[in-house]
């Protein structure tokens, strides 16, 4: 799916914002949200948080600050009539995918095989990696060619190697490329369904100062920074696609929430920073539920400087809440949409996906109008379903049963429907009895 949140979803969201947004305004947003752009997920999340306040008292968006900057929202707080003054931000790895583009390799690969019938799929990649940098600044490069070097590397290397092991099928043949700019293993392998390709982390956050995170924290509290007094100067910090964002991994030393607290001990510009994210949660039957998932940081020295102020973020964290509560099951993950963003618009919906029961069956509404449209062909449809004998209507027919009922329930959770198909014995396609 192109976004994190199902585009029925979204679209809810503009319908509210048509009231409380301007013309222009909103025409912008929506602009931004059908432009392929990485700036698709920011505008999505700014769509979906700018929402929850919308019907709050004194909402306003883009409201002029005394030093001009247009936060993206302000409203007061119905009980304690505290005027919030905020922004929303999405937080990306962009600028360290520009240092290491990996995809833009496994896309030549894909492209050079493709030439000779074949695909990336037959190519396990692992590239390594360098440290760039003094100390305080150091950061990890994927070790991969670029410029003039990238365009010698694919017509005088990579390409006569693929070439090559096409022509010969010597299955499980490694081969390294090395130099002084890159260092990149390729093994060949039979076609299969996947690709696969592998690198050390260069995205980790490896001082607790100098990441995306702090970064974006820095920009908005510049933002914010002139709020009049008595103001709640609040940030949400969205995933964009951002490893830093997520929960701390190994080969992180540091994680989300240390950068975020320790900004708000240092600096100043923002009183309350939320974060959100997506997180996918395995259950005991190995099953991945994908959750939305946020936390809350609070600056200790605004808390503790008006005993009010402890009313002000208890209610504050209650309409968090309850907005957490109304936003729908995540239908993708940040680094997916970031992908999907820049290529797709509406993705395939529930494709490929069915419920069978003896005499009934499930299938995407979307998936049943594609063939019915000749999008897409029954061997097509078949063969994605599982269906290499012929699908279950053909076997039904088969079986002297024919559609007895159908019945469909639109999910807005979701960017696609089910139709349930009920089959039942029919004396028209089968012997008397």
């Amino acid at each position: 799916m192109p976004f994190i949140f199902p585009r029925r979803h979204i679209q809810k969201c503009l319908d509210t914002l048509r009231r409380h947004l301007t013309v222009d305004q909103h025409a912008s947003l929506a602009a931004r949200l059908n432009r392929r752009s990485p700036d698709r997920i920011a505008a999505m999340w700014e769509a979906v948080i700018l929402t929850c306040f919308a019907d709050l008292p004194g909402f306003a968006h883009e409201m002029p600050l005394p030093n001009g900057r247009t936060p993206d929202f302000r409203f007061l707080l119905p009980e304690t009539k505290t005027l919030v003054v905020g922004d929303v931000t999405s937080v990306s790895d962009r600028g360290a995918k520009k240092d290491s583009p990996i995809e833009l390799l496994m896309e030549d690969i894909d492209r050079i095989a493709k030439k000779y019938d074949s695909d990336l799929s037959q190519f396990d990649v692992y590239v390594h990696a360098a440290d760039v940098g003094e100390y305080r600044k150091r950061r990890v490069v994927l070790k991969l060619p670029k410029g003039s070097d990238r365009e010698r590397f694919l017509k005088d290397k990579l390409a006569p190697y693929i070439r090559e092991r096409l022509r010969r099928e010597d299955y499980g043949h490694k081969k390294i490329f090395s130099s002084s700019g890159y260092h990149i293993e390729v093994t060949f392998k039979e076609k299969s369904q996947y690709a696969s390709y592998g690198h050390p982390s260069f995205t980790s956050v490896l001082h607790i100062d100098r990441n995306a995170v702090w970064n974006a924290l820095k920009a908005k509290a510049e933002q914010l920074r002139s709020a009049q007094s008595a103001t709640l100067r609040l940030l949400i910090l969205c995933d964009g696609g951002c490893e830093a964002m997520r929960e701390r991994g190994l080969s992180s030393p540091v994680g989300r929430d240390e950068i975020v607290r320790e900004f708000l001990r240092r600096e100043t510009g923002i009183d309350i920073v939320i974060t959100m994210t997506v997180k996918d949660v395995r259950g005991l039957m190995g099953q991945t539920q994908r959750i939305h998932q946020w936390s809350w940081a609070v600056k200790q020295a605004w808390l503790q400087s008006d005993a009010r102020n402890q009313l002000v973020a208890v209610e504050l964290q209650k309409l968090i809440c309850a907005f957490g509560d109304g936003v729908p099951k995540p239908a993708s993950n940040p680094e997916s949409s970031v992908k999907n963003c820049l290529t797709m618009d509406y993705g395939i919906g529930s494709w490929g996906g069915y419920r069978l029961s003896h005499n009934k069956i499930e299938i995407s509404v979307r998936a049943l109008q594609r063939v019915l449209a000749g999008e897409v062909s029954i061997e097509k449809f078949n063969s994605d379903h599982g269906w290499p004998n012929g699908n279950r209507f053909a076997m039904a027919l088969s079986e002297g049963r024919t559609i007895s009922n159908v019945s469909m329930s639109r999910r807005d959770e979701n960017d696609d429907d089910y139709v349930e198909i009920t089959f039942a014995p029919d004396a028209a396609l089968s012997p008397f009895r």
